[in-house]
């Protein structure tokens, strides 16, 4: 065999004996956190009832580590992480009207732990146009004094 076929089958054996040692360096870490997660949905209520909130921010934070996660379009949310105790935020930071949650949660190593958010949905206060405000204002002191006028007709 030539010397110059031998060359570029040495350096394709080379690349795919790199490249899978990097794809195994790259997965043994999360073999580990697959055995530990967190799941469950991100759920609001407000006017129109309860619905999955999609694009949830599910953050967990202790003093070693700190876990993200959104959740879908069915508001289904799933991490793995490391087992411990973690400081839990949800918020939604397209539709900023979602109340945020925080708790403090535990998960244990080994196991998938479930839990379900319930976001209250606060009412936005209206915007109402001074002009629409003085004409609420004067319509309600116009119904006071006629209200007035009737009785006083009443009286008499």
């Amino acid at each position: 065999m030539r010397p110059t076929r031998i060359l570029p089958a040495l350096m394709l054996l080379l690349l795919v004996l790199l490249s899978s040692k990097l794809a195994s360096a790259h997965y043994l870490p999360q073999q580990n956190l697959q055995d530990t997660a967190l799941q469950g949905y991100v759920l609001g209520s407000g006017s129109i009832g309860s619905q999955p909130i999609d694009w949830a921010l599910i953050t967990l934070k202790n003093e070693q580590r700190s876990f993200e996660v959104f959740s879908g379009i069915t508001g289904f949310y799933q991490i793995f992480l490391l087992g411990g105790t973690y400081n839990v935020t949800v918020n939604v930071p397209v539709d900023p009207t979602y109340l945020n949650y925080s708790t403090t949660l535990t998960i244990p190593n080994g196991t998938t732990t479930l839990m379900n958010f319930q976001l209250q949905q606060a009412l936005p206060v209206p915007d109402i146009h001074p002009l629409l405000s003085l004409v609420i204002i004067l319509s309600v002191v116009e119904t006071i004094l006629f209200a007035r006028k009737i009785r006083m007709r009443s009286d008499v």
